[in-house]
């Protein structure tokens, strides 16, 4: 398995990639809202379905997401999986 450095286009992280990196990172939604900027609704409904919400929006919330330690990174050249640095070993993949 090939993979490559943290995935630099933001739209190909999709909403199961931002619930999954949430998780690893054991943050609740309001921390991810803390430190994304962004509000509760604005973050819920990025995970519920992220084509409707801003790119800015969806940047603000990898970038708090990527400080937090996760990096997400293209796997066989087409999924995307999600990653905690420092865990690489046991690296996740979400489809």
């Amino acid at each position: 398995m090939q993979t490559s450095d943290d995935v630099q286009d933001d739209d190909t992280v999709q909403r199961q990639h931002l619930r999954a990196a949430r998780a690893m990172l054991g943050w609740p939604l309001h921390t991810l809202s803390e430190r994304s900027r962004l509000s509760l609704s604005t973050l819920r409904r990025l995970e519920e379905d992220a084509t409707v919400v801003s790119a800015q929006s969806r940047m603000q919330a990898v970038a708090a997401l990527r400080g937090g330690g996760v990096r997400f990174v293209r796997l066989d050249g087409r999924v995307v999986g999600v990653v905690l640095i420092g865990d690489l070993v046991t690296a996740r993949t979400v489809p």
